[in-house]
């Protein structure tokens, strides 16, 4: 079983992928009627995700359990996620260029179904559409 750091890769795309299970389960909670408790704990698991798509881009499962974490994220959060849309978008295109898999364009595409219609995003959708279509 390949190993990175004393991970095992697997295990890593696994966990990634049990994570993105109970978001996607939860799915419920995002109502604008009361507090969305998995607003917290994204904020918590955001740093390993992030350092997930920093360090083991080119781990084609790896890369694609976290996308799959990050769109049942978005659908469970709504609004609570837009903090990390500009950083995620930004990890996204950097993770399709230097491993051009699927997984980062269909999450890109994702976040523009989601919050496409928000002006703010515009510059960042359109810079997005513009590096992935080069």
């Amino acid at each position: 079983m390949p190993r990175i750091d004393g991970y095992l890769l697997d295990d890593i795309s696994d966990s990634l992928q049990l994570i993105g299970d109970l978001f996607k389960t939860c799915n419920e909670f995002n109502s604008n009627e009361k507090p969305n408790p998995l607003v917290e704990l994204f904020s918590q698991l955001w740093p390993f995700i992030d350092k997930i798509l920093t360090e083991f881009v080119l781990f084609d499962e790896i890369a694609e359990a976290a996308c799959r974490l990050i769109k049942h994220s978005m659908r469970a959060l709504g609004p609570g996620f837009t903090e990390y849309l500009p950083t995620f978008i930004k990890k996204a295109m950097h993770g399709y260029e230097q491993n051009s898999i699927g997984s980062f364009v269909y999450t890109v595409e994702f976040c523009f179904t989601q919050y496409g219609q928000q002006p703010e995003f515009a510059g960042l959708f359109q810079e997005a559409f513009e590096f992935i279509c080069q």
